[in-house]
């Protein structure tokens, strides 16, 4: 945990580092990961995070949907995120709704802003894209601009370095970000400069895109607009997108809508969390914003992010912040996930004050690094009603936030782990929130009616409809028919079921299991499939935790497996047990597989369950099933193998 100690990741703040650029600061370039797949469908933010039972989602083609974007800017950037190795700042800021979101620019007030790679790589697990910044402010952006434009072979060469660095670096683009006028006689270079840039960055990284900030017009003043129109168009046409200045109105939206017409969803809205002059007054009142640019179809730029972190006390309560504020915006997202085989987690965010490793601690520093962090779950965890309301009208100074146990269905747990610095802790309550608990704020869901497992055969029987059809959108709320397709009309039917007046529900039974949603994803197989589990009862209440895959056939229909945690019942026609554990380690399976089976430290209290069965068709959801109402499981690893590969480490 202590390799390359020296190593940062730095930004260039002159033009001649950027010209003079070859392969500069390579010691951590050889560290990135490249991109990870990621579904071509979504599902909406609206599915309830854990229902009674196991049901096949609303899901849509993701270019039939508005894009997300988070851009970060905290503290000048650069913090502790600088390091190759570990810091010792276990509490600083780290993101991990990356299944929301489809770009991350990492955002700093340096010349040109290079993701350091632990960003890098988080992303790239996720199917993220990354990009950096070009940023140019007041007299002395005016002034370099004036110096790149000087001549042809200055700008051209400029244009090309950018796409190298990022080329080297294994970033997907950059945040054009020009905050200073440009003079007049000077346009017609800058237009041809931002031609070259975005043709050769297509040409030189695959997935490269450029984001046009919403600063200079076509004229050359530096006049934020606030919508997509004839003064910013040709900048617009020019790029991938437009990422508009914070000041708008509905107005503005209307009119960007407009004049954006097929690109509708390359038009970024800009979101301050900080509120500043902002429609909604940002903070935990984020979604009001977030709500209205998804009545009009358009895409979102979340700026800033990082306000719950850095504007209170208490770092260890930044946590439980994170969770609330983007509970409040996950309605408004729209959710993809990993199609990679073989596909394995540990939950890990990337921190910690301990360090696991299978299971037993072997470390007790403190370390950050999240190179180190392993694929997060789909779906964010309900909350109750008592922190919601605590955050929303909390006052920022105090630093006073209801304790851990808050949390709704699941947290991330760090006293404990299989590797690294942190699992998920998966909660069955023995009572639901109350009806009186019921308030725009909360998350948890209302379970007002006890429903049965389906069988096999209900399951199979299900048939699956076109994307296009009208199907069941759910959230912790609600239940609404939403339609999903090309169109996307869904946007405007989720805000609607958003906004609908919400009843009290009759007093809430307790339902007969307990299914918590983990993973969406797209895993493509035809054969046995190596699936490995750590889990672990830290209340040594004999709980069970069972993992339940939904999977739609090559025939077409759905069907649903059980991976069962023991023997303690007959596991029906969709029930999987463990394989034993001697005959797992058999010749044939540990030549396959012997390095990548997980093997609890001894005494450490988690145990592992595999489970080798067949698959046929595609793996759409992953998640968990506690079987007893009150019961809570440490959840440390998950992984699947397609049997009869051979992997590399």
């Amino acid at each position: 945990m202590t390799e390359n100690l020296g190593v940062i990741c730095e930004p260039l703040d002159k033009l001649e580092q950027v010209l003079s650029w070859k392969n500069y600061n390579t010691e951590w370039s050889g560290y990135v990961r490249s991109l990870s797949g990621v579904t071509d469908h979504c599902a909406s933010g609206t599915q309830k995070c854990h229902e009674p039972v196991l049901r096949p989602q609303p899901r849509c083609m993701r270019n039939s949907v508005p894009r997300t974007l988070v851009c970060h800017d905290m503290q000048g950037g650069y913090l502790e995120d600088r390091f190759l190795a570990d810091s010792t700042k276990h509490d600083s800021y780290r993101f991990f709704h990356w299944t929301g979101i489809d770009t991350f620019v990492y955002f700093s007030h340096h010349f040109v802003t290079i993701p350091p790679v632990g960003w890098i790589n988080a992303a790239h697990l996720h199917g993220v894209k990354i990009l950096g910044t070009v940023i140019t402010e007041w007299k002395d952006g005016e002034k370099m601009w004036e110096e790149i434009l000087k001549s042809d072979e200055i700008w051209q060469s400029f244009a090309k370095a950018l796409c190298d660095i990022c080329h080297h670096y294994n970033f997907d683009g950059y945040l054009l970000n020009i905050e200073n006028v440009i003079a007049p006689e000077l346009m017609e270079k800058f237009q041809k400069f931002v031609n070259l840039f975005v043709e050769t960055l297509h040409k030189t990284v695959t997935t490269g895109e450029v984001i046009w900030y919403d600063s200079v017009t076509q004229d050359g003043k530096l006049a934020w607009q606030n919508e997509l129109n004839i003064f910013n168009r040709i900048f617009f046409d020019k790029c991938d997108g437009i990422f508009l200045n914070y000041a708008w109105s509905e107005r503005h939206l209307q009119n960007s809508v407009k004049n954006a017409g097929i690109r509708g969803y390359d038009v970024y809205v800009g979101v301050d969390v900080f509120g500043r002059k902002f429609y909604g007054g940002g903070g935990f009142q984020t979604r009001k914003a977030v709500e209205l640019i998804r009545k009009h179809n358009l895409s979102i730029a979340v700026f800033a992010q990082a306000w719950v972190y850095e504007c209170f006390k208490e770092s260890e309560s930044f946590i439980h912040r994170e969770y609330a504020f983007w509970q409040t915006l996950w309605p408004y997202l729209f959710v993809h996930g990993p199609t990679d085989l073989p596909f394995s987690t540990s939950f890990c965010q990337g921190s910690g004050h301990k360090y696991f490793s299978e299971g037993r601690m072997v470390s007790e520093t403190n370390w950050y690094n999240l190179r180190r962090q392993q694929y997060q779950p789909c779906a964010t965890t309900c909350l109750n009603h008592r922190y919601n309301m605590t955050a929303e009208e909390h006052n920022k100074s105090s630093g006073i936030y209801p304790p851990v146990e808050d949390t709704g269905c699941m947290i991330y747990y760090t006293d404990d782990a299989f590797q690294g610095g942190g699992c998920l802790l998966l909660k069955w309550s023995r009572i639901e929130s109350t009806a009186d608990e019921v308030s725009e704020a909360e998350a948890v869901p209302s379970a007002n009616k006890t429903e049965k497992e389906p069988s096999q055969k209900e399951m199979t029987d299900i048939q699956p409809k076109p994307l296009d059809a009208v199907l069941s959108c759910k959230s912790c709320h609600d239940e609404t028919d939403v339609p999903s397709g090309d169109a996307a009309p869904s946007v405007d039917a989720i805000v609607e079921a958003g906004e609908a007046t919400r009843r009290p529900d009759p007093a809430p039974e307790v339902p007969e299991s307990f299914y918590k949603r983990l993973i969406i994803c797209k895993f493509e197989w035809s054969g046995l499939l190596l699936v490995s589990v750590a889990i672990k009862d830290i209340n040594h209440l004999d709980a069970k935790l069972d993992i339940m895959f939904l999977i739609q056939e090559s025939s077409g229909k759905y069907s649903m497996k059980e991976l069962l945690d023991t023997y303690t019942s007959s596991p029906g026609d969709e029930g999987v047990y463990p394989y034993p554990q001697p005959d797992i380690l058999n010749k044939e399976i540990f030549e396959l597989y012997g390095r990548y089976l997980p093997k609890p430290a001894e005494n450490s209290g988690w145990r592992i369950n595999h489970y080798l069965f067949h698959v046929n068709g595609t793996i759409l959801e992953i998640g968990a099933k506690l079987r007893d109402p009150g019961t809570e499981m440490l959840l440390g690893y998950l992984s699947l193998y397609p049997y009869g590969r051979r992997y590399r480490l």
